[in-house]
């Protein structure tokens, strides 16, 4: 099995190997925890690194937290964004209700690991539910 790690908890793992262990706050000490004591492999979307440019880029130390992002992208496989990906999430959407508020970089993402057999790692409580072959977990609880 594999991990696509979702924006937020890319975040508290890159924010948990900037700090000492005393410093890190509870959902990065345990996303962190459960990292280290898994054994398979980790991924994320190129969406999910765009999402991590963004926030760099609006941040007031972006010299640091641009270097965090090009250490994350070391330690995960980033998966780009393909034509195949692309036409699942084309099917998915069409199959979604009407009014249905998933933002379309929140659901590449989710059709992503769905479209990789991985289990998305987020806190986002907007894929719970979103589709019957979609495994979540969230680690940082």
């Amino acid at each position: 099995m594999g991990y696509l790690l979702d924006t937020n908890h890319c975040i508290y793992l890159k924010n948990a190997w900037a700090k000492l262990p005393a410093n890190r706050n509870v959902r990065e000490t345990n996303v962190l925890n459960k990292f280290n004591s898994t054994t398979d492999s980790f991924y994320t979307s190129m969406i999910v690194i765009g999402e991590l440019y963004y926030g760099a880029s609006n941040s007031t130390d972006k010299t640091n937290n641009f270097k965090r992002v090009e250490e994350l992208k070391i330690r995960l496989n980033v998966i780009g964004v393909t034509d195949d990906i692309m036409r699942f999430y084309g099917d998915v959407r069409a199959g979604l209700p009407k009014g249905s508020n998933i933002e379309n970089f929140d659901l590449t993402i989710a059709c992503t690991a769905i479209f990789f057999k991985l289990v998305l790692v987020s806190n986002d409580h907007i894929f719970i539910g979103l589709h019957p072959n979609l495994k979540l977990e969230d680690w940082s609880v």
